[in-house]
Parts: C-alpha cells; structure tokens; sequence
C-alpha cells in the first residue's frame, strides 16, 4: 500500500508507517522510530521525507513502507538452491509484515 499521491493526511501517514493517536508529524521523520533511514541499507524506503527541520505531508505523497534488503550468497554464505528469502529477511531486521523489496545477488 502507499499514501495519496494527492490529498494526504496525517492519519494516511499513519496507516502506512505506523504510530498512535495523537498523530504528530514530528514522529515522521527519516531515521526514527516508526521511518527508517533512506537506501540502500536493509531499512525502510523513506524517499523526500527529511531527517529533521522543515517537514510538510506533501513529503509523503505516493510513499509506502518497504524494507529493502539487499543479500548476496555463494561460497561459504551457501547456494541459491537452499536459499529462504523470508528467513534471512528477518534475521536482517524484516517484521514480516511490510512489503520486502529485495536484490539477491549469488556470487556462485
């Protein structure tokens, strides 16, 4: 799911990334608690959203949560065969729950 790509509100924002009433924009900051940091590591997608200062909701137009996870197997990290995206998915910090947007790369 993502936010409106027009109107948004507070409570859209919320229903994507998460958090409880009272809804405050202050919560929504890349590299908080509920919006990680931007790519490429195994965080959230964050896209415009800034780290502090200015903060406005068209920030979070056309936004959903992903968590990225970029992995590379082979050798002693084991072969694609055997391979469980959703395991080591979580182990990297994935709640299972928000969409996964990942890169195996099999060095192999």
């Amino acid at each position: 799911m993502t936010t409106p790509t027009t109107t948004i509100s507070l409570l859209d924002i919320q229903n994507e990334f998460g958090g409880t009433a009272p809804i405050s924009l202050a919560e929504y900051y890349a590299g908080g608690g509920l919006v990680g940091n931007p790519p490429p590591t195994s965080i959230y997608q964050t896209g415009p959203i800034p780290t502090s200062g200015t903060n406005s909701l068209g920030n979070y137009r056309g936004l959903g949560a992903a968590f990225i996870f970029n992995d590379i197997i082979g050798g002693a990290t084991g072969n694609l065969l055997a391979y469980n995206l959703s395991s080591r998915a979580i182990a990297a910090g994935w709640n299972g729950s928000v969409a996964l947007k990942a890169t195996i790369t099999d060095n192999d």
